[in-house]
């Protein structure tokens, strides 16, 4: 999701550059299942192309998105995805050892980033 709707701020790179890269994501795969016709043949069109995609390309497949309420999917499967991990974390037995705990405490990290984004 960070690749579709994140800021060059907040990623460090192009918005949107996974669409510019034609990457194959959750955002594209729920948005093509639930387009209407003639979007899934824009979208099929420009990730088939030879010739890199255009800026004006990409604002089609977000216009795209906010057909599909893809960006409202994505969110919700993200929230999901994040209660299972931290659910799964839960359910490990605690240690006392350091390096087990940091670890730990990293992947809450890594987890809670997730979400935010």
């Amino acid at each position: 999701m960070l690749g579709v709707w994140a800021t060059e701020a907040e990623l460090g790179k192009l918005p949107a550059g996974d669409i510019y890269r034609r990457k194959k994501s959750l955002p594209i795969l729920h948005a093509f299942h639930h387009a209407q016709p003639d979007d899934q043949q824009a979208m099929a069109k420009m990730y088939n192309q030879d010739a890199p995609i255009t800026r004006e390309q990409v604002q089609e497949v977000l216009a795209i998105f906010v057909r599909t309420q893809t960006r409202g999917y994505c969110n919700q499967f993200l929230a999901q995805q994040c209660q299972q991990a931290h659910l799964a974390l839960a359910q490990l037995a605690t240690t006392r050892n350091a390096l087990a705990i940091r670890a730990r405490t990293d992947l809450e990290a890594i987890i809670d980033f997730l979400k935010a984004g």
